[in-house]
C-alpha cells in the first residue's frame, strides 16, 4: 500500500503492509506481529474502519445516475491502497477514478484491456472479461485481509507478477486460525473466485462487516480514529 506521507493538511495515504509468507499458522501469527510492529500496532479496528468507509464510498459510486435517472453502473477498476487517503480531519478517501468506467454507456477503458494495480486485480480483470461492482469489492476484500489477517492473501514475498495474477485467478484462500470467524466469512465471501458467488453490493458487504465490528468490538467512534492517526502514525496535525 504505497504512498508517501504528505505534510499536514493535505490528503494522506494509506500505509503499505509488506508483503508475508504462506507458511504455517504460527508462522502467520508471528508474521503478523512484525508486521503490526512495522506498523506501529495497525490495529484490526483500524482496518475494518478503513474498509467500511471504502464501501460507503463505493456503494454511492456503484448506485451513480444520470441526470434523467438511468442508472450508471459504475465500477472504479482501481481500488488499491495507493488510491485510498485520509482527509486532514481524518475521513477515509478513495482517489484515482481515472480507470472507472460504466458498463451500461460508452465510459472508460473497452472490455478487454485491463488496468489496475496487479495485486488488486479481481479474477475477471485479469482475464479481461467484464467488470461489475463485485470486482472492486474483490479489491476491499485484499485491503482488509492485508490489514486485518497481516499478509496479503495472493502475493507472497518473491512472487512475480505472473505468480500473482495466477494466484488471484484460482481464488484460494486460506484464512488463519486467529482470524475471528464472522470477519474470515466475510473475507472468503469478498475474494469468492466468481462473481456469482461474491458480494453483489457494496451495501451487503458492509452490513456483514459493521455486524462483525459491533459484535466483536470493533467499532470506533470517528474521534477515537483521529485520535488513533494523530498519536500513533502522526497523520494528523
Amino acid at each position: 500500500m504505497a504512498g508517501a506521507i504528505e505534510p499536514c493538511g493535505h490528503a494522506q495515504s494509506l500505509p503499505e503492509r509488506p508483503g508475508s509468507g504462506n507458511g504455517h499458522a504460527r508462522q502467520r501469527r508471528q508474521g503478523m506481529t512484525v508486521l503490526r510492529k512495522h506498523m506501529k500496532d495497525f490495529p484490526t479496528w483500524m482496518g475494518v474502519h478503513v474498509c467500511l468507509e471504502l464501501l460507503k464510498g463505493l456503494s454511492y459510486f456503484h448506485q451513480a445516475k444520470t441526470r434523467s435517472g438511468d442508472a450508471l453502473h459504475l465500477v472504479h477498476g482501481d481500488v488499491n491502497p495507493a488510491n485510498v487517503f485520509f482527509s486532514a480531519s481524518g475521513d477515509v478517501k478513495l482517489g484515482d477514478f481515472g480507470v472507472a468506467k460504466s458498463t451500461h454507456k460508452n465510459l472508460g477503458p473497452q472490455d478487454g484491456l485491463t488496468a489496475g494495480k496487479v495485486p488488486y486485480l479481481s479474477p475477471e480483470q485479469t482475464r479481461g472479461d467484464p467488470l461489475n461492482a463485485s470486482s472492486d469489492l474483490f479489491a476491499v476484500g485484499v485491503m482488509l485481509h492485508e490489514l486485518t489477517v497481516g499478509f496479503h492473501p495472493f502475493a507472497g514475498p518473491g512472487a512475480s507478477p505472473h505468480d500473482v495474477l495466477a494466484a488471484i485467478r484460482a481464488a484460494r484462500v486460506t484464512i488463519p486460525d486467529y482470524v475471528d470467524k464472522p470477519l474470515a466469512q466475510v473475507l472468503r465471501r469478498a475474494l469468492a473466485a466468481e462473481i456469482s458467488t461474491r458480494y453483489p453490493t457494496a451495501g451487503q458487504m458492509a452490513g456483514d462487516l459493521l455486524h462483525y465490528a459491533l459484535d466483536h468490538g470493533q467499532w470506533v467512534s470517528r474521534e477515537q480514529v483521529q485520535a488513533w492517526l494523530a498519536t500513533e502514525l502522526g497523520l494528523l496535525c
